[in-house]
């Protein structure tokens, strides 16, 4: 009975710790706000949230290393120093949108239960398009390497010259179930830039 209870106090206190991990502020590595004294690393200024619904049935999953996957496409205007993308699902009972947040239709029109979501790590591509004769599309990857094991959630790139262009976000479930249910996509810049339009699809790309 003991070391029952003992096991369900850890229980306790770790749900809530995973929970308030994945929404603690999100932080940039580099960014000091103009204050070079200030060491800490510090939330990114206007980091934004786009809250999505993605349903199974989606004919944009495939599979990458025998993992469930979909992507996300974007566009970056300008170069940046850094750039921090973080995926949250499924999503915590108190996290809601805010003001300034990003709702698609899908999100505030599904059936499905709010606590639905999926476990999921993200890796980034590069993609560049060849005009010459036929259209050709080459990924280069991005992902730093100490995200390289593709379980993290949470990508942070550092790079003075980070390249503008279009890129590919690709979110891939961690368990054996095709990803369905609630997600919320952050992205923060340093410097800021505008939150850029999410395409689940190249074909949807203009």
């Amino acid at each position: 009975m003991r070391k029952l209870f003992l096991v369900l106090l850890i229980l306790l206190n770790f749900v809530p710790n995973l929970f308030a991990q994945r929404t603690n502020p999100f932080l940039s590595i580099t960014g000091t706000r103009g204050y070079p004294a200030i060491q800490q690393a510090v939330p990114y200024e206007k980091a934004q949230t786009q809250f999505d619904y993605f349903d199974s049935s989606n004919v944009t999953i495939y599979k990458v290393e025998e993992q469930f996957a979909f992507s996300l496409y974007f566009f970056v205007e300008y170069p940046l120093q850094e750039l921090g993308l973080r995926f949250i699902s499924p999503l915590p009972e108190s996290f809601s949108p805010n003001k300034g947040d990003q709702v698609t239709y899908l999100f505030e029109n599904a059936n499905a239960p709010k606590s639905k979501g999926f476990n999921a790590s993200i890796a980034l591509n590069r993609i560049e398009i060849n005009n010459a004769d036929t259209i050709v599309i080459q990924l280069t990857d991005e992902t730093p390497l100490k995200f390289k094991e593709r379980s993290n959630p949470t990508i942070r790139i550092t790079d003075k010259n980070f390249k503008p262009g279009w890129y590919q976000l690709q979110i891939m479930s961690k368990e054996k179930e095709i990803p369905f249910g609630y997600f919320a996509m952050q992205i923060g810049s340093i410097p800021v830039m505008k939150f850029p339009e999410l395409f689940k699809s190249l074909s949807e790309v203009k």
